[in-house]
């Protein structure tokens, strides 16, 4: 931009739209202020939903997808394919939006709009109560829905529960009005029916349209899933565990990979459970809480400083705000290493400085495949429930690439919770 001092404009292109991020506090200012006296327009993509923004003396834009990633929920919260068409004109660019749909214009989703909507649709207004029990069997509880309208306006829940043959609601659809900034609460009576094998459940979906509804601009329509099954609680043993990749000191691993849906392949990439399986358990003492995980991969491929969901790997997935994590879907601690091909220790963990200070990882091979061990300082744990937390949420999953990596598979415990296969409570631990 030195060199160019006297240009009409100057359009700016950069993937992650650093002004609205945690990179404000770093180094993108000493970019604006290179911007702030010369006619602009900064462009970004990465969020894959549109807003504009008319900051330091210019416009900027996050632009939606191409065939992204993208709920595309509509141009009303910005989530639509499109491609941009910039006319260069005196006065500088004018914009248009795309799509097969139609041609919308630049500011139809502003900075002022999506803090509007943004919690509207970000965060679920239903809360599910998991369906928890102890050992394997269910046969009728009380599910507790809980709306919650944190809005000055409005909004209409429209709920519906989908077809299961082996869970009974006692009913099928209800509409309710929410008034702003007000909770409703709901009882729904479920009760099993053909089965009590908690193994044996399938989801039971209920779908939420929520439509709020201000009164001086249009309406804002939101959708959300929420996968209802019974759940045995696990639990969480007091050990004392010496992370080395030795785990004789954990005794039988309680937990094991399943089948059917809980594995990502095609016909010819997983040869069964001697070619990719795995075993794991959740312990803790005074200092830390352990991850131990007993991995079968008859080929290991793994290399440091390469993504392990890239190659052979093993990820664990850790949610410490105890019950008011039975619904998340984001947020949790993701810790995932590989094996060496070398056969060496390895202590890297992928996105370590994402971790509580502190954390330890150990991957170890052995003679069909190779162990992980995790330590997670209990102060974290403290942090998020109190001196006297409970409970804890666990998932764990493989990765293995055979065949220089035409041959692909993930192997999970539970569905990934961002998972259209999701359930509440799903990898509900207890002490």
């Amino acid at each position: 931009m030195a060199e160019n001092q006297d240009v009409k404009w100057t359009m700016f292109f950069l993937h992650q739209p650093l002004w609205a991020q945690e990179a404000e506090t770093l180094m993108w200012p000493e970019v604006e202020k290179l911007l702030v006296d010369r006619e602009h327009t900064v462009y970004a993509g990465h969020r894959h939903a549109y807003v504009q923004y008319e900051r330091n003396n210019g416009k900027y834009y996050i632009l939606a997808t191409t065939g992204g990633g993208s709920s595309l929920r509509g141009p009303e919260l910005g989530e639509f394919d499109h491609v941009v068409w910039i006319t260069m004109t005196d006065e500088g660019p004018i914009m248009a939006n795309l799509q097969l749909e139609g041609i919308w214009r630049e500011d139809m989703v502003t900075d002022e709009s999506k803090a509007f909507f943004s919690p509207m649709v970000s965060n679920s207004p239903l809360k599910v109560s998991p369906v928890l029990v102890d050992g394997g069997e269910f046969e009728n509880t009380v599910l507790k829905l809980k709306l919650t309208n944190d809005s000055n306006v409005p909004v209409t829940a429209d709920l519906s529960f989908d077809y299961n043959p082996n869970l009974l609601p006692t009913w099928g659809k209800r509409s309710i009005e929410v008034a702003p900034n007000s909770v409703e609460l709901i009882d729904v009576e479920l009760e099993s029916f053909k089965t009590d094998k908690v193994a044996e459940f399938n989801n039971l979906q209920l779908k939420g349209n929520f439509v709020y509804k201000p009164s001086n601009s249009p309406e804002v329509k939101a959708d959300f899933n929420y996968g209802i099954r019974p759940e045995s609680w696990s639990t969480i043993d007091s050990k004392k565990i010496q992370v080395d990749g030795d785990l004789s000191d954990w005794g039988k691993l309680s937990k094991e990979s399943g089948v059917g849906k809980s594995i990502k392949t095609d016909p010819f990439s997983h040869q069964g459970s001697k070619d990719a399986a795995f075993q794991f358990d959740v312990a803790y003492d005074k200092d830390y809480v352990y991850l131990a995980a007993n991995v079968q991969d008859d080929d290991i491929d793994g290399v440091q400083s390469v993504n392990p969901a890239r190659q052979d790997g093993f990820h664990f997935i850790l949610d410490a705000k105890g019950m008011d994590s039975a619904h998340a879907t984001w947020g949790a601690l993701a810790i995932s290493t590989s094996p060496l091909s070398n056969g060496k220790l390895n202590n890297e963990v992928f996105r370590a400085n994402r971790l509580p200070e502190g954390t330890k990882v150990v991957t170890k091979t052995t003679n069909n495949g190779y162990t992980v061990e995790v330590a997670i300082p209990i102060s974290y744990v403290v942090e998020q429930q109190g001196a006297n937390w409970k409970h804890l949420r666990v998932n764990a999953y493989q990765t293995d690439f055979d065949k220089d990596k035409m041959h692909e598979t993930t192997i999970y415990w539970r569905p990934l919770w961002n998972s259209a296969e999701t359930f509440v409570g799903s990898g509900m631990f207890k002490k």
